[in-house]
């Protein structure tokens, strides 16, 4: 399907953001590698014909779906080639970006995090320890919660 390397910190280029993958080279998924610890930004390399297959859902009561919806159907038909090396060097995130308020308690944000567990739970939940996917469903339910009572 692709490739994936390493994002590097703008404020030192020499560290990775998150963690490096258990082999310099290896020829996996991305659940297996996030099953393996693998955490953080990281850069794609993808065929853009093979992209077009599995667009990001979009929904109106949210302005952000996770990208981990689309990755999650992917690795179900394709495997990808992960290496420890840089591809890209990124920033921190801005705190007055759309990324950076996600902490905010709005409804916007708690339909984010709902969709986002509910595409872990669709395509991940076999990956997932049972203390992982019984927290992933209580905050479906608390963020569902605080998106009906704002």
């Amino acid at each position: 399907m692709g490739v994936v390397g390493l994002a590097m910190n703008k404020k030192d280029p020499s560290s990775v953001r998150g963690t490096k993958f258990p082999e310099d080279v290896q020829i996996s998924t991305g659940l297996e590698m996030q099953k393996k610890g693998v955490k953080s930004d990281k850069c794609y390399c993808i065929r853009t014909e093979i992209l077009r297959q599995f667009p990001i859902p979009e929904h109106r009561d949210t302005k952000c779906v996770p990208e981990s919806a689309m990755w999650a159907k992917l690795d179900k038909y394709y495997l990808t080639v992960f290496v420890n090396e840089p591809f890209s060097v990124m920033t921190e995130v801005n705190e007055n970006s759309f990324s950076g308020n996600l902490s905010k308690k709005t409804k916007s944000n708690a339909m984010t995090s709902y969709y986002g567990a509910k595409y872990s739970l669709m395509y991940k939940w076999k990956y997932m320890s049972l203390v992982d996917l019984c927290k992933t469903i209580v905050r479906m339910f608390y963020n569902r919660m605080i998106a009906f009572f704002r």
